[in-house]
């Protein structure tokens, strides 16, 4: 079981720098059209909701490597013993903050889903849905 999540969190780490190469290569290919009078215009706005995506696939993968930004200028002058309670500390007010935002996208999904809302709002609906999934996942990183 351990393998499989192991292997699902490599997945999104890999997906989300693939994100981000077609995103820069998306943005490039949109700056060297500009001079000819074209445009990709559909790449402002796919970026914006890839940036999302990013955020959501890296995260968990980011937190199983220990791989997020740490400021440990306070930490590393910490007593080993205090240093790890603070870690502990620390990780229960990451869980509170993922199961609080997991409860408000899955309510706020499931509440949306009832409703018939235009086509527009679908990309909505799949972030909430997705946001549920991800920060899910974070949680039992």
């Amino acid at each position: 079981m351990m393998r499989a999540y192991n292997r699902l969190l490599d997945v999104c780490g890999w997906t989300a720098g693939a994100m981000i190469a077609l995103s820069a290569l998306a943005v490039t290919l949109d700056v060297l059209m500009k001079p000819f009078g074209k445009s990709l215009i559909w790449v402002f706005e796919t970026t914006e909701i890839l940036l999302l995506y990013i955020t959501m696939l890296a995260l968990p993968w980011l937190a199983r490597a220990r791989g997020h930004i740490a400021v440990d200028v306070v930490v590393s002058n910490l007593p080993k013993a205090v240093a790890a309670r603070l870690e502990v500390l620390t990780n229960a007010v990451v869980v509170v903050a993922c199961v609080l935002n997991v409860a408000t996208a899955a309510l706020a999904a499931f509440g949306f889903a009832k409703k018939p809302f235009p086509g527009s709002q679908v990309l909505f609906w799949v972030f909430l849905a997705s946001e549920c999934l991800f920060f899910g996942t974070l949680i039992s990183t």
